[in-house]
């Protein structure tokens, strides 16, 4: 063979090597491309909305505590915003599933189920919230209904012990006696009452159903004594006072057994409430590290 056919060879050798190098790193930097156009537009961006929604979720979630423990309204009002702020990312994240679901279509059910959970969290914010308004009023009703106690119970005793001393002063001692003993009668149903409240109030600030129960049980004594007491009472203005005490009487025992049921009712919501919460969490948590996976695993692949 020439040498001038040896070397047109080898040349035309390299031209071939060279020719497929290039084709090789060109189809190479397309893959790199389309690697980073995935991550960049489609995943970083996922990541984005998981990690804002997360963040978020977590932080109405503290408020809704702070609701169910305090009843102070600051705490849902500002909760309502935080979850509206979660639904508006949820929102735009959907959106971003459905415009690039040829790289994200297998996040779409997960996502549909985050904000499956969120809408159903809401439902039980406003539920939440007609139930404390409800036991907020039953307060106010049982702390009229105490007041009226105390304020006709004192006109009561003030009234029988003006006639207590008419009759000692006048010798009717049998009557006296009687008299005093319908006073100490009268005294022992308000040691019930008083026993009432302070199994009531412990029974609020320390969520106990039991001390509800024994509540109402002492009421339930207070009005036995005072209908003994109503029996054997003749004068009228006396026995207005005392149908008047077991009217508020009746009241306040309606209002606890009414408080601890929808106190009850209370407890159960909060405890639906961390589930949607919790389930909520999982699916962003799912949605986050799906999305870091395949960021991690396009980039090794790059």
């Amino acid at each position: 063979m020439k040498l001038g056919a040896k070397i047109g060879g080898s040349f035309g050798l390299v031209v071939l090597v060279l020719l497929l190098l290039g084709g090789l790193a060109i189809f190479s930097l397309a893959t790199i491309k389309k690697s980073c156009t995935i991550i960049g537009n489609d995943l970083i961006p996922l990541s984005g909305y998981t990690g804002d929604s997360s963040v978020t979720t977590w932080k109405f979630r503290w408020q809704m505590l702070g609701y169910y423990l305090t009843n102070q309204q600051n705490y849902i009002d500002d909760g309502k915003k935080i979850q509206a702020n979660v639904e508006s990312i949820l929102d735009s994240m959907s959106k971003h599933v459905a415009n690039h679901k040829d790289t994200l279509g297998s996040y779409t059910d997960e996502v549909a189920k985050a904000q499956t959970s969120l809408k159903n969290y809401r439902i039980l914010i406003d539920k939440m919230e007609v139930e404390t308004k409800k036991l907020d009023d039953l307060l106010k009703d049982e702390k009229a209904a105490m007041a009226s106690v105390n304020d006709t119970l004192d006109s009561y005793f003030n009234e029988m012990d003006e006639i207590v001393g008419k009759q000692v002063d006048s010798k009717s001692s049998d009557v006296a006696k009687a008299n005093i003993k319908k006073t100490k009668d009268a005294n022992d149903g308000l040691n019930y009452i008083n026993d009432a409240r302070i199994a009531n109030v412990y029974a609020m600030f320390n969520y106990e159903t039991e001390k509800f129960k024994i509540a109402s049980a002492k009421l339930q004594k207070a009005t036995e004594v005072f209908d003994a007491v109503l029996k054997d009472t003749e004068k009228e203005s006396l026995r207005d006072k005392l149908k008047s005490v077991l009217s508020s009487i009746k009241t306040y025992k309606a209002d606890i057994d009414t408080y601890n049921e929808t106190n009850d009712e209370k407890n159960a919501t909060y405890a639906e409430m961390k589930k949607s919460g919790g389930a909520l969490l999982e699916s962003i948590e799912k949605l986050d590290s799906g999305a870091a996976e395949t960021v991690v695993a396009g980039s090794k692949g790059s």
